[in-house]
């Protein structure tokens, strides 16, 4: 977020200080983008867990699209500051959304979360029921 502030501050920043910028919101963002993988794997029941983990993987692969479609539109038609200003908007209103809502399960092992409530026993197959 603090890299996308500064591009939005000083718009017409040097190209050198601009790379700077993105190459941090790069590294500090990409860290955290793996747990799309991991983190619906110890969050969900044995029982959803390929589900959430293919939902949170298509939320970012739509993100990402939408994003590629806008920013060009945005920098055309707000100049360059607009859009820095709303990336920063939309990181910090995903940050705050993950310290306010995401679970911690740090403590956890994954047969504790496999039987939470509404999961199936060990060893017990699933069973598809028509619509």
């Amino acid at each position: 977020m603090v890299p996308l502030l500064a591009l939005g501050v000083w718009a017409h920043a040097p190209a050198a200080f601009a790379v700077v910028c993105f190459c941090l919101y790069a590294l500090f963002s990409g860290g955290p983008g793996i747990l799309e993988w991991g983190y619906p794997n110890e969050l969900f029941p044995t029982r959803v867990r390929a589900a959430a983990s293919g939902v949170a993987i298509a939320l970012t692969r739509f993100g990402a699209a939408v994003g590629t479609f806008l920013v060009p539109l945005a920098l055309d038609s707000l100049g360059s500051a607009a859009p820095m200003y709303i990336g920063a908007g939309i990181t910090l209103v995903g940050f705050v959304a993950c310290v306010a809502w995401a679970e911690e399960t740090r403590a956890r092992s994954l047969e504790d979360i496999g039987s939470a409530a509404g999961a199936r026993p060990a060893g017990e197959a699933a069973v598809i029921e028509p619509a």
